[in-house]
């Protein structure tokens, strides 16, 4: 875990059952309850070529971390 400016940046890719093809984007889940955040770091991610998720809160990001399979999450550690 790496926390960045605020961040907890969890890094998933290991996990057992998880699959990664090296020859597709890393998938990022950009969790912030502030949109504008979640915008510029969506924003600075896609420039770079990444394939970006994105949610407003816990619950969401849960679902989506299940569903996408993430290879990396950065999240707000101060959302209500």
């Amino acid at each position: 875990m790496f926390v960045v400016y605020g961040y907890v940046c969890y890094n998933i890719k290991n996990l057992e059952g998880w699959r990664i093809s090296m020859s597709e984007p890393y998938q990022i889940l950009v969790v912030d309850d502030d949109a504008s955040i979640v915008n510029i770091i969506e924003t600075a991610l896609v420039q770079e070529g990444y394939s970006v998720f994105t949610a407003g809160n816990g619950d969401a990001a849960c679902r989506l971390a299940r569903e996408k399979h993430p290879q990396l999450i950065i999240m707000d550690v101060m959302m209500p």
